[in-house]
């Protein structure tokens, strides 16, 4: 079991960014969003995006671990819960991603650091799952085959051959509909089992 060094919320301040920077050459307007129904589900919100279609995305940051202070193996766990929730987001035309920034120690994380992108699936077992990577960010090992590692160009296929179009009211439904749960009363910022969504719209093509 590897000891962490960063949180989820420290990862997100990465990696929201560049994940953003794939996303755009899909639209250049992409909103990325932490979704609570009083906020951005909210009467004020329902009014945006009108008259248009937008495609929604789900984000999950991973956090590092490493086995000690010497190591530059990582080690990435994929909770249990996050097979569940990909399984509805995905049958509701919600691809599911997953990042972590590559760095083993907290002084190698900053705004350049490289990071790795992963497709998560439907796991029919739902449980824990790890995948572990060496020091040049390579997967040397992972225990499900539902954790697909990703290039830029596949998180662009898989959201051009996987996602839905719909209205904002309508995917704020589909948002609210995916149960959460507040494992040991924690709320990340994308972790605690609540994603990061980000609102492509779709009238703004690049």
């Amino acid at each position: 079991m590897g000891s962490s060094f960063l949180s989820e919320r420290s990862t997100e301040y990465v990696l929201i960014p560049k994940f953003c920077e794939n996303l755009h050459r899909i639209s250049k307007k992409i909103t990325p969003i932490f979704f609570w129904s009083t906020r951005e589900g909210a009467i004020h919100s329902k009014a945006s995006f009108k008259d248009k279609s937008v495609i929604i995305i789900a984000f999950y940051a991973r956090r590092p671990k490493v086995p000690n202070v010497s190591s530059e193996l990582i080690e990435l766990k994929f909770n249990s819960e996050l097979f569940a929730r990909a399984e509805y987001l995905s049958g509701n035309g919600i691809p599911v991603f997953a990042g972590t920034p590559l760095v083993s120690k907290l002084d190698e994380f900053h705004l350049g650091v490289s990071c790795k992108w992963f497709n998560i699936l439907p796991d029919r077992f739902q449980s824990d799952q790890y995948v572990f990577l060496d020091g040049t960010g390579s997967v040397i090992g992972q225990s499900s085959n539902s954790i697909l590692e990703v290039t830029t160009n596949e998180i662009i296929n898989i959201i051009k051959n996987n996602s839905r179009e719909v209205t904002w009211n309508a995917a704020i439904e589909i948002i609210k509909s995916n149960k959460y749960s507040n494992h040991n009363n924690r709320w990340y910022f994308g972790g605690g089992y609540k994603p990061v969504y980000f609102i492509i719209d779709v009238t703004e093509k690049t």
